[in-house]
């Protein structure tokens, strides 16, 4: 049997442009499984599953961070939330390589639109 795959070059908006020098470029596998075509990305998996594993097993550090930068500790929880949401309609459309890094970046620019 013969797969067929082809690499697809996605250039992503903002905030995925994690690099000084230009747009990070992700890749995807698109083939073929049962002489369907299919994207072989991480798309696959239920967004909420995702969220729950990738963004909300950080929300301990995330909440120390908030905590020690953030001067007015009762918007801290609302900060939190806030950056969820985003992270949350981000990836509706394209999950994030770097979940982690992707949600405190998140965290970080919104204090900063609030400053």
């Amino acid at each position: 049997m013969i797969r067929t795959t082809k690499t697809v070059e996605v250039r992503l908006p903002l905030p995925f442009v994690l690099d000084r020098d230009g747009p990070v470029i992700f890749t995807l596998d698109v083939g073929y499984r049962a002489g369907k075509r299919c994207n072989v990305a991480s798309m696959e998996e239920l967004l909420d599953t995702w969220f729950k594993r990738e963004i909300l097993s950080h929300e301990e550090a995330l909440m120390r961070l908030l905590s020690r930068v953030w001067p007015r500790r009762d918007e801290v929880p609302d900060i939190r939330q806030e950056s969820y949401a985003r992270v949350y309609e981000v990836a509706k459309k394209s999950r994030p390589q770097a979940p982690k890094a992707f949600l405190f970046a998140i965290a970080k620019h919104h204090m900063a639109d609030r400053g």
